[in-house]
């Protein structure tokens, strides 16, 4: 048995220092304090203080928890990490996991939930990228499956015209084969399904404009000429240029034709 001897209040409010046999022996929050009924002379057997010890570790580390939380909601694999990087013991961490639960501070389906919600009003990525992103938080697949397929249709079809018009805007410069692959590989990329990017492609004005991709071409001509002046079988190394590019293969021809 060990006797507290001094009960010493830190600096910190709430915290205090506890001596047994004249010695410090741990430091332990008011709520710990109390619940333990610890008291100048009372004595403690060696499982009363080792249980002090993990009832306060948990409970430290538990407040921890709830502050990373409070600036914005978490997965339960985001607090465990959170909990491992700080060294806290396994056994504790389950214990602080389930408690959050119990107290509502955790639930994966509702920040599945959330986090989509959220994603489709501030962004522009499909379903693929935004289950990739649940994932690396931790979420379930069969969770993440499940609330993505309980998002309407159309709100996907919305979003992926948005990015298509995003993309189109910023590829007026190029050839019209060249922005229909641009816009088709780009909302790959935000992980929309076939299907979705077939109907948006057929749904946009997507006409070719000859007047600008006339002055497309022009531009990438003169660059082209420049690039390869004075360099050996320069006349084919444009025409492969501007084709790569996408330019019509007659387009460029009579445009050689015009400069020689």
């Amino acid at each position: 048995m060990a006797k507290i001897t001094k009960i010493q209040a830190q600096k910190r409010k709430g915290r205090f220092n506890i001596f047994l046999d004249g010695k410090y022996a741990f430091a332990v929050s008011e709520n710990i304090l109390i619940k333990y009924h610890l008291y100048k002379d009372t004595e403690l057997t060696e499982a009363e203080i080792e249980q002090i010890k993990v009832k306060e570790n948990v409970d430290k580390y538990y407040v921890r928890a709830l502050d990373y939380i409070s600036h914005q909601i978490r997965t339960t694999k985001e607090i465990k990490d959170f909990l491992k990087d700080r060294e806290v013991e396994d056994d504790d961490i389950k214990i602080i996991i389930e408690k959050l639960e119990e107290n509502r501070y955790l639930n994966d389906e509702s920040y599945t939930k959330s986090f989509i919600n959220t994603q489709l009003i501030t962004g522009v990525d499909g379903p693929i990228v935004i289950q990739n992103k649940l994932f690396k938080k931790g979420i379930d697949k069969k969770m993440a499956d499940q609330e993505l397929l309980n998002v309407d249709y159309n709100q996907w079809l919305e979003n992926a015209t948005k990015a298509a018009i995003k993309i189109q805007k910023h590829a007026t410069r190029q050839s019209f084969k060249n922005l229909l692959n641009k816009i088709k590989t780009g909302l790959m990329q935000k992980g929309y399904t076939s299907e979705i990017i077939e109907e948006v492609m057929s749904n946009l004005d997507l006409d070719v404009d000859e007047e600008q991709e006339a002055e497309n071409l022009q531009r990438e001509f003169t660059k082209a000429q420049k690039h390869y002046e004075g360099k050996e079988n320069a006349h084919n190394k444009i025409y492969q240029s501007l084709l790569r590019k996408g330019f019509n293969s007659s387009a460029i021809t009579n445009l050689l034709n015009k400069k020689d």
